[in-house]
């Protein structure tokens, strides 16, 4: 309806708004609101975030042995139970972004934000009154389905509110804030039990709902559904609160590439307009489309690079490779020094890609990330000449990178003993009597031993400064152990004349002294801030700028869920393929898969930064000639040179000289659309022969000019 239209397109100046004098818009005012309704988005990611870190803290509560909480009540997890409390919200988000863009569609970007609120609400209260296993496994659920829903309305939210030169900035920061929510987790765990912590958790969806009513809508979706109106006041809103004929050109640009083109595209397919019955091909149209497919393919590239360049694995299972590289760290420490080096990346990404763009970021991440695994690869083959600890765990035994002889553990220490306690007991003058002479002193002379002893050494250097230590009391955790130089503890009580305590010393490698064994704990960190820097979080920008707008929602979602399900596979595989290609093999396999990521980058990436949706479309629909490998923003849109019409073509002025060949019965569609609808005039921007002129084909009369 006419009524439903802005000013400026009822007035009777052609569609002209008539020239007002005020104070131009300062940058930071233009800035302002999107930042505020980017920031308010940001809280729904932040309490995504939030469900990410709560299994963390919510573990060893409910663990048995110690460190269990008294709140936890009758609840007890066993060890299987454990690993499927860690996994099971990750398997349900791919579940949920598969519906993302079906829910986002109908109800809108603000509308869907607010909806996926409600299951994670109920998640938080779940975890807070849950009295069983099943309630905690329930509510992972809601919590990993409503981040599924998220995907699709929160990353194009971003890129149709904002403007080209704050998409990069302003996408980035949801990357930000979702790491912020994990950590702001993990301090909350160590001030409250964990059900106080999800009593103050429910609180973000509750906070998120009622801050989402105070932004707009996105104008890209009103103006697809024709609520015209409301988009421009969207759009008044997002520039800086601006009278109406300042969002003018801006407005006009969204009508001519979302209503006037698509019409005509859809009427040169054959499509029904909307509000007509379509065939399942009419349907999957925009589905088999270069414009879906090309882009669809970049970021299913991008997450698999992500994921198979080593980050997701190496998040998972820190501690063990730590361990089996015989990095002198903590696991505790390992882990916030790991958060903080992706944190740091993060907000350095953040700073940097408003002024490098995104192709300079993502090289040298891969680049740098693929160098880091090389290295760490290069020195877990040699890992058995370093002298220091080798812990016996799941990674090491997966990799069999030491051999098992040479991993002394409780279960090998006891069957030590049981074979060669007789033969200490009749060898104890001898024994006492060589202790003296020994320069480095062994405790047992018997074969059997001096053979345990030599496997043992060949873990170690000869010119590795010592240290010695007491021999320590076996343990009941059968998973530690030493490679180093270990004799079997405590078999000096059952002589008659033990020999005095100092004597009993054990020979071992002086960690702190070799510095060797800081080299894979820096280089994996390296590779965590690299990752970050640029590759981890690409995929998530690209998803909503590089999709047609008539597919978008749904397509973010889809891609979305594909690097998910990337995610899982790149830790389900993890072990596997530790026992195919060791730890040094898998090391240098995703150090390849980082460099073959750059090469495959350098030459497919486009540079989005600086570009409108409408430029990214064209770009993958080879529409536009123009060249988005670089950052370097065009000034105005190219222009075919002017070529002979064909009898039964139609050139539509303003649209970049658009020809396409048509039949009578799609000319007479052609004529009523353009008889019953409005496009405004061309927008400043186009070419200057061009500029302030109007399309005949639209003008307001009953003529009509093909």
């Amino acid at each position: 309806a006419l009524n439903d239209r802005p000013l400026f397109m009822q007035n009777g100046n052609g569609g002209r708004m008539p020239p007002v004098n005020d104070v131009e818009v300062s940058n930071f005012r233009r800035a302002l609101p999107q930042f505020l309704a980017v920031s308010i988005k940001n809280i729904l990611l932040f309490g995504y975030g939030m469900t990410l870190g709560f299994p963390t803290i919510v573990i060893p509560a409910i663990q048995g042995g110690e460190g269990r909480s008294e709140s936890s009540g009758d609840i007890v997890l066993n060890k299987d139970e454990i690993s499927w409390f860690s996994s099971i919200n990750l398997i349900c988000v791919p579940l949920g972004c598969l519906f993302s863009g079906i829910i986002t569609q109908p109800l809108g970007k603000r509308r869907a934000m607010q909806f996926v609120n409600l299951p994670i609400l109920a998640a938080w209260l779940m975890f807070h009154f849950a009295t069983r296993t099943e309630h905690l496994y329930a509510a992972l659920c809601l919590a990993g389905l409503g981040g599924g829903l998220m995907e699709a309305p929160v990353l194009t939210y971003v890129a149709e509110i904002t403007e080209p030169k704050y998409r990069g900035i302003l996408s980035a920061l949801g990357t930000t804030c979702v790491i912020t929510g994990v950590f702001i987790q993990f301090i909350l765990g160590s001030l409250m039990d964990w059900r106080s912590v999800a009593a103050v958790s429910s609180a973000f969806p509750v906070i998120t709902i009622v801050m989402l009513c105070f932004v707009p809508e996105s104008p890209v979706w009103l103006i697809r559904e024709h609520r015209f109106r409301e988009a421009v006041k969207s759009l008044q809103w997002l520039r800086g609160w601006v009278p109406e004929h300042k969002i003018e050109a801006e407005f006009n640009q969204l009508y001519d590439e979302l209503i006037t083109q698509k019409a005509i595209e859809m009427a040169t397919d054959g499509v029904p307009p909307p509000g007509q019955r379509r065939t399942l091909a009419q349907r999957l149209r925009m589905w088999r489309k270069r414009s879906f497919l090309v882009p669809f393919l970049l970021v299913s590239f991008t997450f698999f690079t992500g994921h198979f360049s080593g980050k997701t694995p190496l998040q998972t299972y820190a501690v063990q490779i730590f361990h089996t590289l015989k990095a002198p760290m903590n696991k505790y420490h390992a882990t916030i020094l790991l958060g903080v080096a992706e944190m740091l990346a993060t907000i350095l990404g953040v700073v940097l890609i408003h002024f490098t763009g995104k192709r300079p970021l993502v090289l040298v991440s891969t680049v740098g990330t693929g160098l880091c695994f090389f290295g760490t690869a290069t020195y877990a083959h040699f890992v058995n000449e370093v002298p220091g600890f080798t812990v016996n765990n799941v990674v090491l035994n997966a990799s069999s990178l030491v051999p098992k002889e040479s991993i002394l553990s409780q279960a090998n220490i006891s069957k030590i003993f049981e074979t060669e306690q007789e033969a200490i007991r009749q060898n104890t003058e001898q024994f006492t009597t060589l202790l003296p002479d020994l320069e480095t002193t062994t405790l047992f002379e018997p074969e059997a031993y001096n053979r345990s002893r030599r496997q043992a050494d060949d873990l170690t250097t000869t010119d590795a400064p010592m240290d010695t230590t007491l021999f320590p009391e076996p343990v009941s955790n059968a998973g530690i152990s030493t490679s180093s130089s270990v004799a079997p503890p405590a078999t000096a009580t059952s002589t008659a004349k033990p020999p005095i305590v100092e004597e009993l010393l054990l020979v071992v490698p002086k960690q702190e002294h070799n510095y060797l064994v800081w080299l894979p704990l820096i280089l994996l960190l390296l590779s965590a801030f690299f990752s970050h820097l640029g590759i981890r979080m690409l995929p998530w920008i690209l998803i909503g700028e590089v999709f047609p707008a008539e597919i978008r929602n749904s397509a973010s979602g889809f891609a979305g869920g594909v690097g998910y399900i990337f995610g899982f596979l790149a830790n389900k595989l993890f072990l596997v393929m530790l026992s195919a290609l060791t730890l040094p093999g898998t090391f240098a396999f995703y150090a390849s898969v980082a460099f073959v990521g750059t090469f495959v980058l350098y030459f497919t990436l486009p540079e989005t930064e600086g570009r409108t949706l409408g430029e990214i479309e064209a770009h993958f629909s080879k529409k536009s000639d123009v060249n988005l490998l670089r950052k370097e923003p065009n000034t105005k849109l190219p222009v075919k040179e002017e070529t002979p019409y064909p009898a039964n073509a139609i050139n539509v002025e303003g649209m970049q000289s658009f020809h396409m060949p048509i039949t009578p019965q799609q000319q007479a569609k052609i004529i009523h659309l353009q008889q019953s609808d409005f496009t405004p005039r061309a927008q400043n921007g186009r070419s200057a022969q061009n500029a302030g002129m109007t399309n005949p084909a639209f003008e307001e009369s009953n003529t009509t000019h093909l």
